[in-house]
Order: C-alpha cells, then sequence, then structure tokens
C-alpha cells in the first residue's frame, strides 16, 4: 500500500513539475533566440550595446549605399529576396508606394522581440533603380 501512495505521489507531483520545467527550459531558449542576418546585410552586425534608434537608422543607410541609383532594379529586387525578404503585396497608392515600386519585407527573430525589415524599390521605365529606401520596426513584448 505504501508503495501505491508513492507512486501515486510521484506520478501526481513529479511529473507535473518535471513537464513545467521543461516547458520553461523550452520557453526561455525561444526568448533567446536571434536569426542571423541575410549575407547582403552582414555589417549590421553590431559589436556592444546599440540602441534601436542607432540599428534604424544605420538599416536604412546602409540600403541606400548597397542599392545606388542606377542599378539594376531586378538583380536589386532578386538579392534582397534570395536574403529572405518577401515581396509584400501592397496596392501603389498604399504607404506612399508609387506605380513601379516593389516592397520587401523580412521578420527577424531577436530574443524577445522581433525586428521587421521593410524594403521600398523604386525602379524608372527602364528598369534602373530610381530610389530605395528601408525601414526596421521593432516589436517587443
Amino acid at each position: 500500500m505504501r508503495k501505491l501512495i508513492l507512486i501515486a505521489v510521484g506520478v501526481f507531483l513529479v511529473l507535473p513539475a518535471a513537464l513545467f520545467a521543461g516547458s520553461m527550459a523550452l520557453f526561455l531558449h525561444s526568448l533567446s533566440r536571434v536569426d542571423d542576418y541575410p549575407a547582403f546585410l552582414s555589417t549590421l552586425r553590431h559589436n556592444g550595446p546599440t540602441t534601436y534608434s542607432k540599428a534604424q537608422q544605420d538599416f536604412a543607410d546602409l540600403i541606400s549605399r548597397s542599392f545606388p541609383p542606377g542599378s539594376s532594379a531586378d538583380q536589386t529586387i532578386s538579392t534582397i529576396s534570395n536574403g529572405g525578404f518577401e515581396i509584400a503585396v501592397v496596392r501603389p497608392d498604399s504607404m506612399g508606394f508609387q506605380p513601379n515600386t516593389t516592397g520587401l519585407i523580412w521578420n527577424r527573430r531577436a530574443g524577445p522581440c522581433t525586428e521587421q525589415y521593410s524594403i521600398k524599390v523604386s525602379e524608372d521605365g527602364a528598369g534602373r533603380v530610381k530610389d530605395v529606401s528601408g525601414q526596421m520596426r521593432p516589436i517587443c513584448l
């Protein structure tokens, strides 16, 4: 009889505690995961602490430098897409998009936050980049 009581206590106390501890470990691990940047954004890896406002400015500057006006719009969009960005479906008049503008979005896991990176590529009639801009938006718990 004593053996049955010990087994029951073990099942009703130890098993839930072990399941809870395992669940918490998985949850904490998921909060600490950070996705790598695509190759064309590799210089965004910061050494030491930084602020989101600095990271936002660094991203916008990097996009402007990496894809200058006059470069191939198709090649620019291909490079960004191959880095994991998805083409966003937008109406030409929404969010400041004009005709011949492609929007691309990538969501990056960064610990307890998600960072949403968006890039707008405007092209001229000859298929060249007319303007490109990048924006990063942090989404934290």
